[in-house]
């Protein structure tokens, strides 16, 4: 898998963040995989109400293509880049991800066993998800 540096990685997360303030969305996450001749940036948008559209993501593509290209910061050949909802199986990393999923039904997956796999989101860091750097460290019951 082709990977990028992290610097490069916050360099467009930075850029993604700022185009969808201004189309006023929420930046969610990225991803960037695939290798030498098939490359792909997945950028994950969302709403603070209702829910991603078309247009949204159409608009948020084309100021971050713009962006992308102009700044040139993916080095080695061409990539596509794919804009879109981050989905019902959405994954939880960021703090605001879990606030935003409290009263939600959500299923665990860590790399490690641990004995509350599934379980209704409270209030992180109350007795319910708690993440740091996008690891998950407490689950209660």
């Amino acid at each position: 898998m082709n990977r990028l540096p992290d610097d490069v990685l916050g360099q467009i997360r930075d850029i993604a963040n700022e185009i969808c303030q201004q189309e006023g969305c929420l930046f969610y996450d990225l991803q960037f995989s695939g290798g030498p001749k098939q490359r792909v940036l997945r950028v994950y948008i969302d709403r603070a109400e209702g829910v991603v559209s078309l247009d949204d993501c159409t608009k948020v593509s084309r100021g971050l293509n713009l962006l992308l290209d102009v700044k040139d910061l993916i080095a080695g050949g061409p990539y596509d880049l794919e804009v879109s909802s981050p989905g019902l199986e959405r994954h939880l990393k960021e703090p605001w991800h879990f606030e935003r999923a409290v009263g939600q039904q959500v299923k665990v997956t860590t790399s490690e066993p641990i004995s509350v796999p599934e379980g209704v989101i409270q209030k992180p860091g109350k007795g319910g998800p708690t993440a740091v750097e996008g690891k998950l460290v407490e689950v209660s019951g």
